[in-house]
């Protein structure tokens, strides 16, 4: 339909950027359609919006995530630094939390926390081992 004979009575917009949606589209229609800028980008209201949904719903989940690749890093630096047996004193110095670990359970009697690319195993009251180990669950 031709530009100058759509209408805006119905005070419909989009969801995302707030354009209005003519009458004469469909009722159902949430968002502007989708078009192709002059650069060859796409520009989609309702993937935009979805997006930005996903996003903060994923929010809590790659914060976890990001705290697991700094501990992973470093467990890293704190082994090649210090050894394969470490300290409590140590673990705290690098800001390694065990209790976040990804997964605890017990081998031989003794604790052990399992992250993304090491396993902690406590081998005393305040001697610790680091190993090198990819959690697959």
């Amino acid at each position: 339909m031709h530009e100058d004979l759509k209408t805006y009575t119905a005070g419909r917009k989009c969801r995302h950027c707030g354009t209005p949606i003519a009458d004469q589209a469909h009722g159902a229609t949430e968002f502007c359609p989708r078009t192709v800028l002059v650069d060859g980008r796409v520009r989609s209201c309702r993937d935009d919006y979805h997006n930005a949904q996903r996003s903060e719903a994923d929010q809590p989940y790659l914060q976890l995530v990001a705290y697991q690749k700094q501990t992973s890093r470093a467990l890293a630096i704190l082994k090649k630094a210090k050894g394969e047996r470490v300290r409590v004193d140590d673990l705290n110095q690098y800001g390694i939390a065990l209790y976040r670990a990804v997964e605890t359970g017990l081998s031989a009697g003794r604790p052990f926390f399992s992250f993304l690319h090491h396993q902690v195993h406590q081998l005393d009251d305040d001697t610790f081992q680091i190993i090198d180990h990819v959690y697959t669950r």
